[in-house]
Parts: C-alpha cells; sequence; structure tokens
C-alpha cells in the first residue's frame, strides 16, 4: 500500500518536560491494590516525577465523595467494588463534575470490563496484578493529555476575553462561541488521539485529513477521495482495550495472544455491521458507500455529512435570540429521522447511541442525519447474550447499562424520547439509573405544558418510561401518537394523574 509522507507514523506527544505536580485520587475496596499504587507512585516520585496523592477511597460512594472534594487531576479507579462500581462512581461524577471530571484510569481484573471502559471515555485501563511500569505509562499518557486539554482551555478564555472586549454584536458573538466550543473539543479529543493515522497518510485512494473523532472501538477521520475529489469519513476498527498501532507502520495488532481471539471477534462483528450498513439508503441515516479491510484492521467509508450536532445547533440558534422550533417544525424534522431509525430496526440492528451530539442537522436544507453506529448491535444477538453493557447518561434506558437488559427497538425509543424531552423542556432527562427507586423525572407534558400540545407532550413521555414492556415497542407505534393521537394517554394518566392532561 502507497503512504504519503514519511514512512513512520509521527504525531504522539510525549509527556510535558516540567512536570508540575499531579494530584492524584486512587479508589479500590482491596487494601493491597490501594498499597500498590501508593507504591507505585512513592517509586515514580523517588525517580524525579511529581505525584501529590490526595486522598483514597475503599468503596464507590467514597470515591465520589473524595473526587468532589479534592479534585484531583486523575482517578485511578477500580472497577468491582461494593455499593457502587466503578462504572457508577464515573456516571455520578459525570453528573456532579461535568467540567471538572478528572482523567479517569479504570483498574479491573477483568478485561471484558475494558469495552466499556473507554465507553465512558476513560484516559486508560490497567489490568490487575498491577506493573510499575503500566502504572508509570497511564501517569505518562495523563499528563499529556492535561497539558493538551489545558492549552485548548487557554486558547478558549483568550476567545472569550476577546469577545468580552470587542462586545460584537449578536452573530460575530455566536461565531466566537462556536471558535471557543470548537477547540474544547479538539481539546478533549486529542486526549485519545494517540496511535492515530497521521495527517497524509494515503489508505488505497484516501488521504487522511484529521481525526474527527474517538471512541473505544475506534477513529473516525476526515479524509480526501482522491479520485473522486470529494470528502468522506472513514471509521477505523481499533478498540483501544485490545490492541494498538506499529509505530513504524500502519499495521494494528492485538496487545498480546490473550486479547487476540477477542480483538479478531470485533473485527469479525466490525466487517458484518459495515455490511449490514452498507445496505441501508435512507436520506436520514448516514450513508455507507464501502468498507475494506487492510493494515490488518478494517475501515468504513462513509459519506462525510457538513452541519452541527443538534446539541451544538440549539446552542448556536439560542445565541440568535431564535425561539426553539415549535410543534409542527419537530415533526418535520423529527418523523423523516424516526423512519430511518426503522429502517435500521427493520434490518435486524439497534443503534443504541441516539443523543444530539449524533443527530446532525445538514447545512443545506435543515434536515436531521443519524451519525455514528459505533455502538449498533444485532438484535440477534439478544439471544446469544451478547450485547455489551453501553450507555450515555440522560439519553440511554436502565436497560443498556447491564449486559443481559431486554434491549430492543424501544431502546431506541427511549433515547429518541429523551432527545425530543431535551427540546421541548430545555433539560437533559435525569440518568435512567437514577430513577429506579423513586422515579424524580418531570413530565415534559407537566414542564412544557401550553407551548406544545398534550398529544405530543405525551408520547415524548410515553416514550421515556423506564418499563420497557411499557413503551411504545415500534417506531410505527410510537409516530401516531408523537403526531397527536391518544395512544399514550392511558399509560400518561396511569403514571402521573389527570393533573398533566389539563
Amino acid at each position: 500500500m502507497t503512504q504519503g509522507g514519511s514512512s513512520t507514523l509521527t504525531g504522539t506527544l510525549s509527556p510535558m518536560a516540567d512536570k508540575e505536580p499531579l494530584r492524584v485520587v486512587v479508589a479500590d475496596d482491596e487494601e493491597l491494590g490501594r498499597e500498590h499504587l501508593r507504591a507505585y507512585i512513592n517509586a515514580l516520585n523517588r525517580d524525579g516525577d511529581q505525584i501529590e496523592l490526595v486522598g483514597t477511597a475503599a468503596d464507590g460512594r467514597e470515591a465520589v465523595e473524595v473526587v468532589c472534594r479534592e479534585h484531583p487531576d486523575v482517578l485511578f479507579l477500580d472497577v468491582s467494588m461494593p455499593d457502587l462500581d466503578g462504572f457508577g462512581v464515573v456516571a455520578e461524577l459525570v453528573a456532579k463534575l461535568p467540567e471538572r471530571l478528572p482523567q479517569i484510569v479504570f483498574v479491573t481484573a477483568y478485561d471484558e470490563h475494558a469495552v466499556r471502559a473507554f465507553d465512558l471515555d476513560a484516559l486508560d485501563f490497567i489490568q490487575k496484578p498491577l506493573s510499575r511500569e503500566r502504572f508509570a505509562q497511564a501517569v505518562a499518557r495523563a499528563r499529556v493529555a492535561i497539558a493538551q486539554r489545558r492549552q485548548g482551555e487557554l486558547h478558549a478564555k483568550l476567545l472569550a476575553w476577546v469577545a468580552a472586549k470587542a462586545k460584537p454584536a449578536p452573530a460575530a458573538r455566536h461565531t466566537i462561541d462556536n471558535g471557543y466550543a470548537e477547540l474544547k473539543r479538539q481539546a478533549r479529543l486529542m486526549d485519545g488521539q494517540e496511535g492515530a493515522i497521521p495527517v497524509g497518510y494515503l489508505l488505497h485512494e484516501y488521504r487522511i485529513e484529521r481525526v474527527l473523532g474517538v471512541g473505544g472501538f475506534g477513529m473516525t477521520y476526515l479524509a480526501d477521495d482522491t479520485n473522486l475529489q470529494t470528502r468522506v469519513a472513514i471509521k477505523e476498527y481499533l478498540p483501544r482495550d485490545l490492541a494498538l498501532r506499529d509505530d513504524k507502520s500502519a499495521a494494528v495488532h492485538p496487545r498480546g495472544e490473550v486479547q487476540r481471539e477477542s480483538y479478531q471477534r470485533g473485527l469479525e462483528r466490525f466487517l458484518l455491521e459495515s455490511r449490514t450498513l452498507a445496505a441501508f439508503r435512507h436520506p436520514n441515516i448516514v450513508r455507507v458507500n464501502r468498507f475494506f479491510e487492510d493494515n490488518n484492521t478494517a475501515y468504513m467509508v462513509m459519506d462525510y455529512e457538513l452541519g452541527a450536532g443538534l446539541d451544538v445547533w440549539m446552542k448556536g440558534r439560542l445565541a440568535d435570540g431564535l425561539p426553539a422550533p415549535d410543534e409542527k417544525s419537530l415533526i418535520r424534522m423529527f418523523v423523516p429521522l424516526l423512519q430511518g431509525v426503522e429502517r435500521v430496526h427493520e434490518a435486524g440492528f439497534l443503534h443504541r447511541d441516539i443523543k444530539p451530539a449524533n443527530i446532525y442537522v445538514r447545512d443545506a436544507d435543515g434536515s436531521l442525519v443519524l451519525l455514528d453506529f459505533g455502538a449498533a448491535r444485532q438484535t440477534s444477538m439478544l439471544e446469544a447474550g451478547g450485547m455489551t453493557s453501553i450507555f450515555s447518561p440522560g439519553y440511554s434506558p436502565f436497560e443498556q447499562y447491564h449486559r443481559h437488559g431486554p434491549q430492543g427497538p424501544w431502546s431506541d425509543l427511549y433515547a429518541m424520547g429523551s432527545v425530543l424531552y431535551w427540546f421541548v423542556t430545555g433539560q437533559r432527562p435525569i440518568d435512567a439509573a437514577a430513577r429506579i427507586q423513586r422515579d424524580p423525572l418531570e413530565p415534559a407534558a407537566r414542564l412544557a405544558k401550553g407551548r406544545y400540545s398534550q398529544g405530543f407532550l405525551q408520547a415524548i413521555d410515553w416514550a421515556l418510561t423506564l418499563d420497557e414492556k411499557s413503551r411504545p415497542q415500534t417506531v410505527a407505534a410510537f409516530l401516531p401518537a408523537l403526531a397527536g393521537e391518544k395512544g399514550a394517554m392511558g399509560w400518561i394518566k396511569k403514571k402521573w394523574g389527570r393533573g398533566v392532561l389539563g
């Protein structure tokens, strides 16, 4: 395969030369685990590093308290802890500290936890028994990530200062705000770019321009199709917990023999999903043009959609002094998107990660397109018990929080209901895990009463019910309710009483 530029992969960043003190919290229910990490911290400090252990925790609840009190740079977090496990700790920290979340390094003896760890945007994943070398690597990577984030935040603050001094018109301020958000996004994105294909690399006829996104299962690149002179998005299968790239070539290899079988199984699944997604032809689903194997991994080539995520689009609209879309506009936007989701379900797939950031508003005509099928799975895997636990706080149903939850089209409809709830109320729904014992979620039919019709709001609340059996089971069942028919009213009365209905 030909390659543009150097024959060696470049761009890997090195830790900061002048090390600042790194504030660390260690959470592990086993005293031996905590002692090992203390010993490694002391050893690195003796070697000239500067690491300050600002707190320890012996269970998940204590971990949340210590992090909220100390605001560390890095949290070394054991997964298997009583009361609240490591994944639950992250969910609570995301809710409590959205702007001050530390770098998370998961520690566990079970490699099946790795995929979920990286789905939660973990910086690193260390398997027990712990080694000093692996710990040192995690510390070095944390320093790089923190330096990059601080650099992005500094640039963003400079833009904000310019905006405040210049007092620009609303349109200009909106442009500056978008620049601020993009710099912060790029700083977060760089946290996980280690091992990316370098700019200029020629992958078949596609020349890599830059990284668009990083996830637990791989990376997405913006590339130039040198034959057709168009831009495309290319998704690469590169599960960070299982594989790494050779630093002298583009080849991807399993981290070891232990990971080889899991890597190969994931690669086969990626190819199967690519083949199925390539068969979709719906204007509101991102189009997969081709897929191929190379570099001991696989690639999915998709249309590059020009636009903005719903979250960014909505913020821009409000910044420009425009109101939220009315009911007629929302139905016009979301009905075609739901029909696209129905097409995915008919093909035997679930998306499993519907949220505002994964729904783009096209610049050309304002239509919606569903992106990022990285979490998509075949529904046939339900019978095999193979549905990995993947969730986005506020948008995922509770059945996606555990491996054997009864997932189906109703799961994607919960997520779609969450997006619509966010639209009409201006609030992200309460995390499903926090609604289990005593549900504090205020219904949309109450919060948005008077701004939208009751039938429309009731349909949203119907999709957001915790019990998956009580939700609309298919898009075909949900659409009539969303359009104002009264199929959801019985459930609404039972859930929240007549006071919601007016």
